[in-house]
Order: C-alpha cells, then structure tokens, then sequence
C-alpha cells in the first residue's frame, strides 16, 4: 500500500469511516510490517500530530522541487510535469490527512467531559452481574438521527431539530439508538462517561459524539442516569412530555407515554421543563417532578426503591410489603397487586439481590408474611 494511501486509510479508521472489513485488511498489513504498526500509533498521538503540522508548516516545497528538478532529465518535459504534479499531491496530502488528524483530535479533546462520572463499587457489580446472568439484552441500531427521533415527536424538520439541540446536522445523523427487550436491562456508557441504565421496553438516542456546547439524549422509557459533570455543557434528556436539564447528578427518568414523565433526583442539581411550555422547575435531591399535560407538580421521591432498582439490591428494615414489592416489580417487570389489602402494610426486614432466582425470593417473602403469593406473566398477586 502506498504511504499516502496508507495514511487516508488510518485517518478513516480514526474517524470511524472504515467498514469491518476494512479495518481487518488494515490490521493485517500493519501486523506485518512493524514500522507501519509504529506509524499507525502515532496517529493516536496528538503531541505528535502537532509536531507534524509545524514540519510541515515550515517545508519549503519549491525549494525542495528545485533540488528534485535539478536531478532530472531536462528533455523530458512530460516527465518532469509528472514529477512536480506528484510530488505537489503528496504534499497537499499529507498536510490535508495530519491537519485533518489534529482537528479530529482536537474536537475529541473539545468534546470530553473534564470530569468522569463517578461509579461506585456496587454499581460496576450490578453491571457484571447483569451481564453474567443473562439479564442484558437490546437491540442497537447505528446512525439513525436524534434529530430525526424528535422530529417525529414535535412536528419539526429534521435540520431544525438538529439545530434546535445544540449540533450540526451531520453530526446529529452520526448517533445510535439502544431498545431494550421487554424482559431486560441494559448498561451504556456514554462519550462523556456518563452512564445509563435502561429499565426493559426503554429506548434511548444519542449522538456518537457530543457536541461542544451540550450534551442531549432522547427517551421513551425509563432509565438511570449518573450524569459525568461538566460546568460547560449542560446534560439535556427529551422525552415526549418534558425535559430534564442536569447539571451534574444522579436522577431517575420514567416516560412510558407521551402525556407524562416524572423525573426523581438522587444528588446534585436538576431542573424540568414542560414541552409545552413553562417555566424550568428546579428540583433538589430527593424530589420528584411528574408532568402531566404540561403541567409539573412536586413531591417526594422514594430515593432507596430507585437507587435499590439501579444497584440491583435492596437491604430494608421495617418496610411496608407494599414499599418492597415496587423493588421487586421493577426488577423483574412485573406488576405487584394486593387482594387483600391488609398484607400491604405487613412491614418486613432482611436483604433481596435482583439476580437471585425469583422463585427463591417469593418464597422468601411468602415465609415471612403467611401470605399467599402468586406470579402470573406479568403480575405478582399478594392474596
């Protein structure tokens, strides 16, 4: 492969404009050849795309050509035109392919949130323990436009929603959309490292990259996010109803219709917004927003049922079956109902982890209350 097509091949890969196939190929050369594997390195290496950039700022191409000329038959007016129109190609080329480089490079700097959002022990085992369980599970779909997703939501142009969140068009049209199965959760992390846990049947869109001015998602469903801070870029999620602007936090969003949405902070500062207009509600930890045809209404939120449905397990004490059987329903999508209403106020105390069998934590449950409880397809019945 020659040098300059080399480059054009490692520059497209960086940006993710390679198929697979393609980048096997490339792989495979570069396997071969040690200097190419050095030189596909340094493309990774902002510093040294820098130092690139100013060779090849302070390169003197007509006096190279002239040395070059001077070597050549002076006849063969064709050859040397080839020549000079060659070597005038590969130097355009690799100042276009390095420049290109850095400001990729450049905007992934731009783009990455100062601060990571912090995960706490518990978290990354609920994460493992998804995914050993078999619990994980969606479909994922790449470039399908956020813009588009709201489009479709709010009557708008594609190029006017994409404007409307703070990217280019072209960027918006690079995103990713994630849709749970009906039975299953699911953990992503971000490009600024935020991380999102999707309850089943939830779908989210995001762009593959932010934008330098904000960061904004798409939900219908309800998912778990540990927003990474970033004092620059306000962290945005758009659902049908309403709007969620996080500025650093933990929250909890639910919006299974188009009608309504609730949105629960667990720490740090958030704000909702109708979409049909209004004024931005501030929220302190431990409230809840629901809106409901515009209107936002608030109260308190059951912080330990939200974050036990999150890390997958819940240490309770003295807490009303009712309270414990939301945990539950959560965890495994099923609705709890009382047919006597009398065991709901039962209050019980022990420990459940949301990766034992469900079996074994009925059981438990029907143990320690005598009641009878039975689990349908999609319901849980406290007799």
């Amino acid at each position: 492969m020659k040098p300059i097509k080399l480059a054009d091949s490692l520059y497209a890969r960086l940006t993710g404009k390679l198929s697979e196939r393609e980048c096997m190929e490339l792989d495979e050369l570069i396997d071969r050849h040690p200097d190419l594997a050095r030189l596909s390195e340094s493309f990774k290496d902002k510093e040294y795309i820098r130092e690139q950039i100013e060779i090849m700022n302070r390169f003197d191409v007509e006096s190279a050509w002239m040395k070059v000329s001077s070597a050549l038959p002076q006849s063969d007016e064709g050859v040397r035109r080839r020549v000079w129109a060659w070597w005038l190609a590969v130097a355009a080329s690799l100042v276009f392919i390095i420049s290109m480089g850095i400001s990729y490079w450049n905007d992934r700097i731009d783009a990455v949130s100062p601060m990571a959002a912090v995960i706490t022990d518990d978290i990354r085992q609920a994460i493992t323990d998804s995914e050993e369980h078999g619990l994980s599970g969606a479909v994922v779909e790449k470039t399908v436009a956020p813009a588009a997703f709201k489009a479709a939501k709010h009557g708008a142009s594609e190029r006017e929603a994409g404007a409307s969140a703070g990217q280019t068009y072209e960027e918006m049209m690079k995103a990713t959309r994630i849709t749970t199965f009906y039975n299953k959760e699911y953990w992503l992390t971000l490009s600024d490292s935020t991380v999102v846990h999707l309850a089943r049947n939830t779908r989210i869109v995001f762009p593959e990259r932010f934008g330098k001015d904000s960061r904004e998602v798409y939900l219908s469903g309800e998912a778990y996010f540990i927003v990474a801070p970033d004092k620059n870029r306000r962290f945005v999620i758009h659902t049908d109803a309403a709007e969620a602007i996080v500025y650093g936090t933990e929250l909890n969003v639910i919006a299974r219709d188009e009608a309504t949405c609730s949105v629960a902070l667990v720490s740090g500062s958030a704000g909702v917004k109708a979409v049909a207009g209004g004024r931005e509600q501030m929220l302190v930890p431990g409230e809840q927003a629901t809106v409901i045809g515009g209107a936002i209404t608030v109260g308190e939120a059951d912080l330990p049922v939200l974050k036990a449905w999150n890390s997958g397990h819940v240490d309770f004490s003295d807490w009303p079956l009712s309270r414990l059987m939301e945990v539950i329903g959560r965890w495994y999508g099923k609705e709890p109902r009382f047919e006597s209403v009398s065991y709901s106020s039962v209050e019980v105390s022990g420990s459940f982890d949301r990766y034992a069998e469900l079996s074994s934590t009925i059981e438990s449950l029907a143990t320690v209350t005598g009641a009878d409880i039975e689990v349908t397809e999609g319901t849980i019945w406290i007799k």
